[in-house]
């Protein structure tokens, strides 16, 4: 699967709550228990990044194709709270294994 990764910017919110609700709901099930997925995923809406992003987070997304059509494979972020630095980094399922979630981290 090729990809690309960049920057994330204000319009690719709704694109990230999309991967990132794919990975809770495909990846976090093999890990976790329903009802935690459940709480997981709940409420990620495309705001929640654009938020973020306003305050100061730092977001990068890999971008391919899935199914003939483009989209966000999965995203890192990269946040500082007072002297601690926090990152995340969600992959698709049918991207996963491909070192685009290694890409990303590196990243951030």
């Amino acid at each position: 699967m090729k990809f690309e990764t960049r920057p994330a910017c204000l319009e690719d919110a709704a694109a990230i709550s999309v991967a990132h609700l794919d990975s809770i709901r495909s990846i976090g099930a093999a890990y976790y228990p329903p009802d935690v997925v459940e709480d997981w995923g709940f409420g990620l809406t495309p705001d929640i990044y654009v938020k973020a992003m306003e305050a100061g987070e730092v977001f990068f997304v890999a971008t391919g194709v899935i199914d003939g059509i483009p989209a966000v494979l999965g995203f890192s972020s990269h946040r500082v709270d007072d002297a601690q630095d926090g990152v995340s980094v969600y992959v698709r399922a049918e991207a996963s294994r491909r070192g685009i979630g290694t890409a990303l981290l590196r990243l951030a």
